[in-house]
């Protein structure tokens, strides 16, 4: 019996993908918002070193904030959303996000035989929607959806997304 749907997005898609392949037969859904099926690094990671923002600093976590969206209006409701809330210091919040690097199910994605979203931003700095191509080919049955945003896709396209997310789950 599928017991549950599995939601993660981002850092929790790569989260989800664990799950999914370690326990296929209990997942009766998997949605992927703005993931990737590995990530070394983000493209937002790799324009903050040629930007010569230092890594394990509160200016590179303040550069990502600003850079999660091409969309300057944005700025300050991601900020107030909490979306980017942490509580790690720069040090700690630099071994975090080092620890996702090293994830790659690829070669274990086609055990995940449930239905599955996968939805990106078509601006996304961090998974662009190439990266949710992978996704695309490697899963069995899937829908990949796009937005016209950047990474917090669900903020910049709230009613289109809730929407989308509802019709998935209602098949």
């Amino acid at each position: 019996m599928k017991d549950f749907v599995l939601y993660g997005g981002s850092l929790g898609s790569y989260i989800v993908q664990g799950t999914a392949v370690r326990i296929p037969e209990k997942i009766n859904k998997l949605i992927l918002n703005v993931s990737a099926a590995k990530n070394p690094d983000s493209a937002l990671a790799e324009t903050a070193k040629k930007d010569s923002i230092p890594e394990k600093t509160s200016e590179r976590r303040e550069y990502c904030i600003k850079h999660l969206t091409h969309y300057p209006k944005n700025i300050a409701s991601i900020e107030k959303s909490g979306l980017q809330k942490n509580t790690l210091d720069a040090e700690d919040e630099y071994r975090a996000l080092k620890s996702i690097t090293a994830f790659d199910f690829r070669d274990q994605l086609n055990k995940t035989d449930c239905p599955a979203l996968i939805t990106s931003g078509i601006y996304d700095p961090v998974n662009p929607p190439a990266k949710g191509e992978i996704l695309h080919k490697l899963i069995k049955n899937n829908q990949f959806s796009k937005f016209p945003s950047d990474h917090p896709l669900r903020l910049e396209c709230a009613d289109k997304y809730k929407e989308t997310v509802l019709n998935f789950l209602r098949k």
